[in-house]
């Protein structure tokens, strides 16, 4: 079930969304126009302050790749009454995933694999060389099944890269100490401890299971 959290009028701050997000996104992801978006700035500031809160942590310096889907850079635009009756993602009858299309065709084995199939459905690609790359692998898939089942395998073996990228991007928040020492320290918690040893050892797994993961792909 989703929980609904109400945030404060006050985190809904337009400049502060715009400083916030110089900061932490890549200037090359989006168009500097977007500075210029009440909704989106004013969003970002209470949905990034609100995150940061909980996790009790701060992001780090252009960690963030900022997207907009508005039909641009070669993929659809679908707009939420379209999701619904197609039941891309939701069945329309019980409001859940089960019987949706995501359902029926998910068989992904990784966390990234299942947000990326999530993703394509929502905002397709509509270029014929993308599409027909895609189409010439799945052909490459079923006229090999051994190639198939073999990848299949190896994904196994790959930790949830994206919940690892989410621990590196957070750094300890800053603590201004009293005078007369008059300096920020970082205050590292046991959780942001644990977080940081869980992403050294997703590197590693990671690392360990990329190079067999290659070498297959290439022999193919």
């Amino acid at each position: 079930s989703t929980v609904v959290k109400f945030i404060s009028r006050s985190c809904f701050d337009q400049t502060k969304g715009a400083e916030l997000l110089k900061r932490l996104a890549r200037t090359d992801m989006f168009d500097p126009t977007l500075m210029e978006e009440y909704i989106l700035l004013s969003s970002t500031h209470a949905l990034l302050h609100y995150t940061q809160q909980t996790l009790g942590a701060s992001f780090s310096r252009k960690c963030l790749d900022v997207i907009v889907n508005s039909g641009g850079k070669n993929r659809m635009a679908i707009d939420r009454s379209t999701l619904l009756q197609l039941e891309l993602l939701i069945n329309a009858k019980t409001g859940k995933t089960k019987d949706s299309l995501v359902a029926s065709i998910d068989c992904t084995k990784t966390s990234v694999g299942t947000r990326l199939l999530r993703t394509t459905l929502m905002a397709p690609p509509c270029r014929s060389d993308t599409i027909n790359a895609r189409l010439d692998l799945v052909d490459r898939f079923l006229e090999n099944e051994d190639f198939f089942y073999a990848v299949l395998e190896h994904l196994k073996h790959l930790p949830a890269i994206d919940k690892m990228l989410t621990d590196i991007a957070v750094v300890p928040r800053l603590e201004m100490k009293l005078p007369p020492v008059r300096n920020e320290s970082p205050v590292v918690t046991a959780r942001m401890a644990s977080k940081g040893i869980s992403a050294l050892v997703c590197i590693k797994s990671t690392l360990t299971a990329l190079p067999a993961l290659a070498g297959m792909l290439q022999d193919h």
